[in-house]
């Protein structure tokens, strides 16, 4: 019997999602850490940080786009396990340290190696650079606009 089963959002993508978004950044709150996943992962934003458009603030892309953010708190809840455990995988990895309630970028000694990571991860990375503003605004600022609960 040949099956084949996709696994959409794995411990794999979300370690590298998380690596390059805090890479990008040199650092991210923790409060914000556990937003990146359900961001990013969530195939509208891909598609829309995929487009030549360019938006400068949080307020810019939610007015602009218009995209249903309404379940970013679900989806927060539910991807909370896998956040953890990618965040506990780079930490272990020596990529990552926490610093209080910051998590830091640890410079690398040798570069990256090429290696396939599959087209869906590939289209994540693409939009890393482009949609880091979302994490940018202070923790509370952010949690108001993306309407998640406390």
């Amino acid at each position: 019997m040949n099956r084949t089963a996709q696994l959409y959002d794995n411990v794999a993508i979300g370690s590298l999602v998380i690596d390059s978004l805090v890479r990008e950044l040199t650092q991210i709150s923790l409060a914000k850490s556990i937003l990146i996943l359900p961001l990013l992962l969530h195939d509208p934003i891909i598609k829309r940080f995929s487009t030549s458009a360019k938006f400068r603030s949080i307020d810019e892309f939610l007015i602009k786009e218009r995209i249903n953010l309404g379940d970013v708190n679900l989806r927060m809840e539910n991807m909370l396990p896998l956040t953890i455990n990618s965040i506990s995988i780079l930490l272990d990895l020596n990529r990552i340290r926490q610093e209080g309630s910051t998590l830091v970028s640890i410079p690398l000694e040798e570069p990256v190696r090429n290696i396939d990571v599959g087209e869906r991860a590939k289209k994540i990375l693409k939009i890393i650079q482009k949609s880091s503003f979302l994490f940018k605004e202070e923790d509370s600022s952010t949690y108001l606009k993306f309407n998640i609960a406390l």
